[in-house]
């Protein structure tokens, strides 16, 4: 569940930095969501060309309790996914800030998403 929501990061920028404005949020979740929906029919189709996979059963599918890979509890991944946002809120509001020094914010970023991808 955790990482790319971005609508939710976005929600927060207007909200808390006042780094994005108001009037782009809609465009921009729509944009977010129409491209999550592009991207999982790629992942379908491509998946699908396998044989013997069953796409239709739980097919790049988390979920809480018996569906989550680790017998997760829905609770604990909206904690989870609640901290772990606000940690990269703050690091992303940190290395884009006027006072941080130039060209340095992506690799920032990066290391923060591969912490948490192979961490």
């Amino acid at each position: 569940m955790y990482w790319l929501f971005s609508p939710l990061k976005q929600v927060c920028f207007v909200i808390t930095a006042g780094r994005f404005s108001a009037n782009q949020l809609l465009p921009y979740i729509l944009a977010q969501v129409s491209g999550g929906i592009v991207a999982g029919g790629v992942l379908f189709v491509v998946a699908s060309g396998q044989a013997g996979c069953d796409v239709t059963a739980g097919f790049a599918l988390n979920g809480d309790g018996e569906h989550s890979p680790g017998g997760y509890a829905l609770m604990a991944a909206l904690v989870c996914e609640v901290v772990m946002t606000m940690m990269l809120l703050i690091v992303i509001l940190g290395a884009t800030d006027e006072r941080a020094p130039v060209g340095f914010a992506p690799i920032a970023i990066g290391l923060f998403h591969s912490c948490g991808f192979f961490g």
